[in-house]
């Protein structure tokens, strides 16, 4: 923890300008005492740690404290500042003077950190063996002093400062290991998302095909390639490149990411909230050929076009199935003669006596809506089938698990659905299925069996081993059906 700085630091910020913003992952991390410069080495500026070393430049030699350690490889803080805050705050005073940090990750743990805000950490090479490097320069001011601040002090502390944003590059050479640089932009965390945590909320659209989903694609690939292949680097450019361009929707979070190829390099305009930001790839690579091969590998697994009179009577073949059911129908059911209306076991005796429901909803992002059928009141409905359109008739998605009673569908979100079944008043099993690429089959993710302990200890159990009990909590797959569907009356029970 840093301690409250005070009116010199408030004089500071006012004095040099800087606009920074407090972030978790710029605090200084914990440190092992101060070690001697490495032995024999050629000057007393080297210091080693994990079979590195790190030269300070002589000028700054006396200036700074350096630690190092498994995790932060070096640690490198101004004295004057250390020596102050420990003065002033002898039991808060860690983090005072603190100017960078160089550490080591693994190539997963970098997929990770891509993946989110990675506010003052700067990817800045490779070693041989798979480990990357990262710099860890703070996000606010970390000078301190006991009295007030000088143009001096300022003076001092800038050109530290100056030395810590060029440190990367300095160890890199002195110690071998390979360049490299990945961004940190929106839409870079959605491409790491895409490629490294398998997210699929998103939509590639273009004049040719129009706008398409991943459902079910393999897309990991493209998204890899555009993050290794260069940065996204600010251009302050406000008007729009010329020429047909592709574009991203983030379906998270809203965000727009449109893709200009060109011979200045690839330009990606972000709209967001009634802004817009440009960027351009560093290097003049040319990212947007990536993002035309991804296009090209979504619209080969598109949804067939769906022919709006072909779709309405559909619609309208099963509304009218269900609406003709009663009993008697039911004792003598052929669900062979009615594949669009699959057997419910007991409950389908309930449903009908009770008012039916339908709504659409794109649930996998196709543009062709789903049919929603569901039974209830005015004051609640519950989902009882899911209908998705192959070109010429309505399909029951739920066939492999029927819903009905003591089955019920408790989510659907992201072309991901889930059907729980209760086997008693303690256990049962959720049925986690994919809509397919083709927009109307389904792929099964995994069933999760629950037995309840006792009244607060549940336990998961996959049986299938596509997901861990804690990515089913976290994902929230009993949270309940809440979707906002517009519901219109087609059939009363009576």
């Amino acid at each position: 923890m840093i301690a409250t700085i005070g009116k010199r630091s408030l004089a500071l910020l006012l004095v040099i300008g800087l606009l920074f913003s407090l972030a978790a992952c710029g605090k200084r991390p914990e440190t092992a005492a101060s070690p001697s410069p490495a032995a024999g080495a050629p000057s007393a500026g080297v210091y080693e740690s994990g079979g590195l070393k790190l030269t300070v430049p002589a000028e700054y030699e006396a200036q700074v404290t350096v630690t190092t350690g498994e995790d932060p490889l070096f640690s490198v803080s101004e004295i004057a500042s250390v020596e102050a805050a420990k003065s002033a705050y002898p039991d808060s005073y860690e983090g005072a003077g603190w100017l960078f940090d160089i550490t080591r990750v693994t190539e997963r743990e970098l997929h990770e950190m891509l993946c989110r805000d990675m506010s003052g950490l700067r990817v800045f090479a490779r070693d041989g063996s798979g480990l990357y490097y990262i710099l860890n320069t703070p996000t606010d001011v970390r000078i301190e002093r006991a009295g007030e601040i000088t143009q001096s002090d300022i003076d001092a502390w800038s050109a530290l400062s100056g030395w810590a944003g060029t440190a990367g590059e300095s160890f890199a050479a002195d110690n071998g290991l390979t360049p490299c640089r990945f961004g940190n932009t929106e839409l870079e965390m959605l491409l790491a998302r895409i490629a490294w945590a398998g997210e699929t909320n998103y939509q590639l659209g273009g004049l040719e095909f129009g706008l398409l989903t991943p459902a079910g694609t393999e897309t990991a690939a493209f998204a890899a390639e555009i993050l290794e292949r260069a940065p996204l680097e600010y251009v302050d450019r406000t008007e729009t490149p010329d020429g047909e361009y592709l574009y991203m929707n983030d379906l998270t979070d809203g965000g727009r990411y449109e893709f200009f190829p060109g011979e200045g390099g690839c330009f990606v305009r972000e709209l967001r909230g009634g802004y817009a930001v440009m960027y351009r790839a560093a290097g003049d690579a040319d990212i947007a050929e990536i993002v035309a091969r991804w296009y090209e590998a979504l619209s080969a697994c598109a949804a067939p076009a769906a022919d709006e009179a072909a779709y309405q009577a559909a619609v309208s073949a099963v509304l009218d199935e269900f609406a003709a059911l009663d009993q008697a129908a039911l004792e003598n059911y052929d669900e062979a003669a009615h594949p669009e209306l699959p057997w419910y076991t007991a409950m389908i005796a309930n449903t009908v006596r009770s008012n039916l429901y339908y709504a659409f909803y794109d649930f996998d992002g196709n543009g062709v809506d789903e049919l929603v059928i569901a039974a209830g009141d005015d004051t609640y409905r519950q989902p009882e089938a899911i209908y998705a359109f192959d070109g010429t008739k309505m399909v029951y998605l739920c066939k492999e698990q029927p819903l009905g009673e003591r089955c019920a569908l408790t989510y659907f979100r992201d072309g991901l659905f889930a059907v729980r079944g209760s086997g008693s008043a303690f256990s049962g099993e959720t049925a986690i299925w994919r809509i397919a690429a083709d927009g109307f089959g389904t792929e099964m993710v995994e069933i999760m069996a629950y037995e309840f302990k006792d009244e607060n200890t549940v336990e998961y159990t996959p049986k299938l081993g596509n997901m861990t009990a804690e990515e089913y909590e976290a994902g929230d797959y009993l949270r309940g059906f809440d979707l906002p569907l517009d519901y219109t009356l087609f059939a009363s029970g009576g």
